[in-house]
């Protein structure tokens, strides 16, 4: 619902607020990430229109890292 009106990711500010995380801030672009990560989670197959694929990659390759 935050994305409704459209999502700015050129603004580095942080003002989007999500009802599931009272009191905090997110810019846009930080909302564009959690967006693609949950439909990569969900469905990898779906096609989002974003690509950060790469760095989904880097942030599971550093995950994997500390896990051990």
């Amino acid at each position: 619902m935050a994305g409704m009106k459209g999502i700015d990711h050129n603004i580095s500010e942080k003002t989007h607020s999500l009802n599931a995380y009272p009191g905090e801030t997110f810019s846009g672009l930080h909302l564009l990430c959690l967006m693609y990560v949950g439909f990569q989670l969900y469905d990898p197959g779906i096609d989002s229109g974003l690509d950060f694929s790469e760095a989904l990659e880097e942030a599971r390759t550093a995950s994997e890292k500390s896990m051990h």
